[in-house]
């Protein structure tokens, strides 16, 4: 019996927090609350069964998850002639604080404060800065490089068609961001701050003529993901229906 009514009180719980991640999606402050306690509670990691917690960004972000990025961003950087970087979000700055920027000017972002405040005590220097933002509500810096990685998986789906419209609004060079290729068809976050693979090539997002890719060689969860890339795009040639 007490099972059975530990049960229904966990159902109660999730269905409340599927409610109030659809009343306030569009709330700055409540997605700050709901990233954050993320970070407090370290909950990337303990919700990935992650048993070598390096970076409180979860699994992904550790180097071995990082590998080909940390080989082939600085490949991009230079094709691409990128000058300046907007990292959203950072994270802690575990893994991109061992990529060659080649002389860029990088900002990192993310909606949890303490973090960021973390960030700038630890890693500012000439290059490198730290700052507050809201990819849905805030205005986005201009730069030749918006780097959004494993962001949009945690969103609903809305909310990464506000974020791309903001994107395209800051009048930024490109966008290097994460996308499933094998993924048919996506589907929604029923939660803000879950997890679900994207494919933004197909609906509801339809980003086409990605003009470059970094494959990430993802092997978590047994092998379940290898279809994991960061796609290049040209920010002016993003198109919403």
């Amino acid at each position: 019996m007490k099972m059975y009514f530990y049960k229904v009180k966990k159902k109660i719980i999730k269905e409340i927090d599927v409610l109030m991640s659809s009343f306030f999606e569009k709330s700055k402050f409540y997605n700050r609350y709901i990233f954050s306690k993320i970070y407090d509670k370290d909950l990337f990691n303990l919700g990935g069964n992650n048993t070598n917690p390096i970076s409180k960004s979860g699994p992904g972000s550790d180097l071995l998850q990082t590998k080909e990025i940390l080989i082939n961003l600085p490949f991009l950087i230079k094709k691409y002639n990128i000058n300046s970087i907007l990292d959203i979000p950072c994270g802690d700055f575990y893994w991109m604080n061992n990529v060659e920027l080649l002389g860029a000017k990088y900002i990192g972002a993310d909606i949890v404060k303490t973090l960021i405040k973390k960030n700038k005590d630890t890693f500012t220097s000439d290059k490198v800065s730290f700052i507050s933002l809201d990819i849905l509500t805030d205005d986005l810096p201009k730069v030749d490089l918006i780097l959004c990685r494993d962001l949009f998986v945690h969103l609903k789906n809305d909310q990464i068609k506000i974020g791309l419209k903001n994107i395209k609004k800051s009048g930024s060079k490109y966008l290097l961001t994460t996308s499933f290729k094998d993924r048919f068809p996506n589907g929604e976050n029923l939660l803000i701050g879950g997890w679900r693979p994207l494919n933004l090539e197909i609906e509801p997002f339809n980003l086409k003529k990605s003009i470059d890719e970094i494959f990430e060689n993802c092997t978590e969860a047994e092998g379940k993901f290898t279809d994991k890339y960061l796609l290049l795009f040209e920010v002016k040639d993003l198109k919403f229906e």
